[in-house]
């Protein structure tokens, strides 16, 4: 091939990634971002400013930021972004639906050894448990339920239910193995229910209810 083809070829290949970027400028920021502040999150030699609390960082970085991103680039009011109540007519029946029948799942779940050591603890504060955690799962679940859903939006469609499910199940590394692999699905039913409602909201009053349940399961009814 001669030099000018190669050139010419490059230039072509070189102006259609551009055009992709621009194309899907939104989504590559959203992608990138999330793929990097989980990374610095749970790196032990993270150069990211900490607040006075491990809550408080969640909260910053995973809720705060991420909607001033969407705010900026997309130029819409917050309450669009996932903030607002969106058809709560579909995701109250749908959200209590879910807890019906995952509830007695964590209930015999909440025996297996492995997840009980997990959560028992010897002193248990709730009123501080409930603070730190209800601040942690805001920051947490609008990275993936609105800053993930709403952001891949336009760009990827359903296909964005899809993505925020495999962070959102990897961050769990480190709990248990059942506890792992049991978040993929309920992370493409949040997903479903925070995509077709236009917000957050079900997906936090979820985790929130189910994590609140399996710790207290284990603290105050040990195997």
């Amino acid at each position: 091939m001669r030099k000018n083809d190669m050139a010419s070829k490059f230039k072509q290949e070189l102006t259609t990634a551009l055009l992709l970027a621009k194309k899907h400028f939104v989504a590559i920021i959203v992608v990138s971002y999330a793929t990097a502040i989980l990374s610095l999150m749970i790196s032990d030699t993270s150069p990211l400013p900490h607040l006075s609390s491990r809550a408080m960082d969640f909260l910053l970085y995973y809720g705060a930021i991420p909607l001033l991103i969407l705010v900026v680039l997309l130029r819409k009011n917050p309450l669009r972004l996932g903030l607002g109540l969106g058809d709560y007519q579909f995701w109250i029946p749908a959200s209590l639906l879910y807890l019906a029948c995952s509830l007695p799942i964590i209930y015999i779940a909440s025996g297996f050894n492995s997840i009980n050591a997990y959560y028992t603890a010897t002193q248990f504060d709730f009123e501080e448990y409930l603070l730190r955690t209800t601040l942690i799962m805001l920051g947490w679940e609008y990275l993936f339920r609105g800053f993930m859903i709403e952001g891949l939006r336009n760009s990827m469609k359903e296909g964005a239910i899809l993505v925020q499910m495999i962070p959102f199940t990897l961050l769990h590394l480190g709990k248990p193995d059942a506890e792992i692999l049991a978040c993929i699905i309920p992370g493409l039913i949040w997903g479903y229910i925070c995509y077709r409602s236009r917000c957050f909201w079900p997906a936090f009053f979820i985790h929130l209810i189910t994590n609140l349940f399996l710790k207290t399961l284990a603290v105050w009814f040990p195997v």
